[in-house]
């Protein structure tokens, strides 16, 4: 057994083992080692994490930060992790997890947890409060400043701009000067690159290609675009709770809720979906999904 590249615990003769003396609080890594009769080694084929917390218990508190934080850190309020994606493979049943709000900074991954479970209870990814909610994003940034790529597509109307290299399926598309004064664009009805109206758009995916007619007043140089590129923003299939959050810009849905899961002050806006919720029933112990306190509005 090798801890943080060391090798802790050799000649282990069964299927389990515990370290030769207890670990510090931090991020540890550990991977196994073993050697035939030949003397032939094989290591384990990917090196596995452990979080060690001195005093945890299930209603632990952690903390994300996508400005300040780092995933190497032990995610607590004064070194938070960086990404969602950390917190929700991490936060076990009963835990909270709470989501620091940069302005100009949206998280842009989808939200999505390991399962509370009736005994512990939910795990609850919240902002703040209600004046300092969390924005996450199901798209990208398309813009020329940022992405680069865009040119003049020449087989379209005037200000007709093409983007290739769009792997993933456009379902929305946003654009304004900037963040604050983004606003959702009409797709072509028949996703006709060669019809574009002003401030409408289309994609072919047997190409990867974005198409963008610009608006009247609008240069491809300093426009904002944002592209969406994941299908959810938050999505539960069991029993997690979310509160204070505001999801925008998803393919599918702003929000995905399966049995147990509960949301609560949630904004979900600019998506292709606002909320599905499903498994109604599904079982006694599990409670149906909720949303309450909620806005949903200006999906398409």
């Amino acid at each position: 057994l090798y801890i943080d590249g060391v090798l802790d615990t050799d000649n282990i003769t069964s299927t389990s083992t515990t370290p030769s003396s207890a670990l510090s609080e931090g991020t540890h890594t550990w991977y196994v080692k073993a050697i035939n009769g030949g003397g032939t080694a094989t290591t384990s084929q990917s090196t596995r994490t452990i979080n060690v917390v001195d005093g945890y218990t299930s209603s632990h508190t952690w903390y994300v930060d996508n400005v300040l934080g780092n995933d190497s850190n032990p995610g607590t309020q004064a070194a938070p992790w960086a990404t969602l994606s950390k917190a929700g493979s991490t936060a076990q049943a009963g835990n909270t997890v709470i989501i620091i709000k940069n302005e100009g900074a949206p998280y842009r991954e989808m939200l999505f947890g390991t399962y509370g479970n009736v005994a512990d209870g939910n795990i609850t990814f919240r902002g703040v409060d209600a004046n300092s909610k969390p924005e996450i994003w199901g798209s990208e940034n398309m813009s020329q400043a940022v992405a680069g790529g865009w040119s003049v597509y020449g087989g379209g109307n005037a200000n007709t701009y093409q983007k290739g290299s769009v792997t993933t399926n456009v379902v929305t598309l946003s654009a304004g000067s900037s963040t604050s004064t983004l606003a959702v664009r009409t797709k072509n009805s028949t996703n006709d690159e060669t019809a574009l109206a002003e401030g409408e758009w289309a994609y072919d995916p047997a190409t990867d290609i974005l198409y963008y007619r610009l608006a009247s007043g609008e240069n491809i140089n300093t426009l904002h675009i944002e592209a969406g590129q994941r299908t959810q923003g938050i999505y539960c299939l069991a029993r997690n709770t979310f509160k204070n959050i505001i999801v925008r810009y998803a393919n599918g849905y702003g929000a995905y809720f399966d049995v147990g899961c509960i949301g609560e002050g949630l904004e979900l806006y600019d998506s292709a979906n606002g909320i599905t919720l499903t498994g109604f029933g599904s079982s006694t112990t599990n409670l149906g999904p909720v949303l309450r306190y909620s806005v949903v509005a200006g999906n398409t």
